[in-house]
């Protein structure tokens, strides 16, 4: 039997009427909190910021990205202007490769922020970074046919770090190049005993010697006869220079460690073994090579000075102009070559590497040097 229908009983639609606005039915309260889920949800430009308000409020501002392109763009003009004229600037321009490109990442986010005047300023400064890094980029050039058969000769220059005590691991390396001559930078009187204890002497009968008790010995020794050997000083630092026949002609190699930028009284004297060097080097009738520890980088000023005399870089020519020498793994600054291999515009380098260099903070340096026949020499002593 079924009830009658209470008087008082309020039907579903009245008493939706009756709760009003803030008490709904669960269906029309899951309704409404999708609805308002899915605006807030939505990308419209009332309810949320732009992708560049975002970057600009949370990540960056445009004040910073100025202070950066600021110092940036400082450095890049003292290096236009002045280069390696104070000790702040040597090291500076020493790390090109990466001092700039935080440069690159402003210009990325003025774009985003469609701030002109910034990406305007930071890709000039990429434009210089380019510029200034591109060589790097060049594949390696092809040889010239002449020199498909010429005679090559096969140097080692190794920074052998005056305190390593790797002597025989450092040695044994050398050794399976099979060099013709080798260098040794930092060549101190234990390294002499540990090449005699292991027959280099016999091997390698020709050499001149400057061992020291700091970091600034020099020795040459060679398989091959060596002509007006000795070791010639600029700025009272030793440098090792000697004449080989190869392909007919002298050819001068020279074993060079300059000072390192690490005092201004080390830049000037520096700069001042570079002078004498470079007029020594364009004074001489034969092709000359050189090698060692430059203590400048690709971006030097020293070696652009050497790059506009007519030298070539062996890594350059080969394509390994990223190849890199020094830290060697010993700290943690980022890595750049001071290790280096020039000769004249009439030679070709073949090949170039680097070893390993145990113990020591430098790469040795492994150069392949070719020299075309000088024919009017063949003819006269046919």
């Amino acid at each position: 039997m079924t009830s009658p229908p209470d008087s008082n009983a309020i039907s579903p639609p009245e008493a939706a009427a009756q709760a009003g606005p803030d008490m709904l039915t669960p269906a029309r309260a899951v309704t409404r909190q999708s609805s308002r889920s899915s605006s807030n949800d939505g990308v419209s430009p009332g309810a949320k910021r732009s992708l560049g308000q975002t970057l600009s409020a949370k990540l960056v501002t445009p004040g910073a990205l100025w202070r950066v392109t600021a110092v940036l763009a400082i450095l890049a003009l003292l290096r236009i202007v002045a280069h390696d004229a104070t000790l702040l600037l040597v090291w500076v321009n020493s790390f090109t490769l990466y001092v700039y490109l935080p440069a690159y990442a402003v210009l990325l986010c003025a774009l985003v922020l469609r701030r002109k005047r910034l990406a305007v300023v930071a890709a000039g400064i990429v434009a210089c970074h380019l510029a200034w890094v591109g060589p790097g980029f060049l594949p390696a050039g092809s040889l010239p046919p002449h020199l498909a058969d010429a005679p090559t000769i096969r140097i080692v220059s190794a920074n052998v770090l005056f305190s390593n005590d790797q002597h025989e691991a450092l040695i044994a390396e050398i050794d399976r190049h099979e060099p013709d001559v080798f260098v040794l930078i930092e060549y101190a009187h234990p390294w002499r005993e540990a090449l005699r204890g292991q027959s280099m002497f016999k091997r390698f009968p020709h050499r001149i010697e400057s061992p020291r008790a700091d970091a600034f010995g020099i020795a040459m020794f060679s398989k091959v006869p060596l002509t007006d050997a000795r070791i010639w000083t600029i700025e009272g630092l030793p440098v090792a220079r000697a004449r080989v026949r190869l392909g007919g002609r002298d050819v001068e190699i020279f074993g060079i460690h300059p000072p390192p930028p690490k005092r201004s009284a080390q830049l000037r004297q520096s700069t001042a073994f570079w002078e004498v060097l470079r007029a020594e080097l364009k004074g001489l009738p034969h092709p000359v090579i050189v090698v060692g520890d430059f203590n400048a980088t690709v971006y030097s000023h020293a070696y652009g000075q050497l790059l506009a005399d007519g030298l070539v870089s062996a890594h350059q020519q080969r394509g390994r102009g990223f190849a890199t020498s020094w830290p060697n793994g010993q700290t943690l600054i980022p890595p750049i070559r001071i290790d280096h291999a020039m000769f004249a515009p009439e030679l070709a380098c073949v090949r170039v590497c680097e070893g390993r260099g145990a113990g020591s903070d430098h790469k040795p340096i492994i150069v392949d040097i070719a020299a075309p026949v000088d024919a009017s020499q063949h003819s006269r002593e046919d």
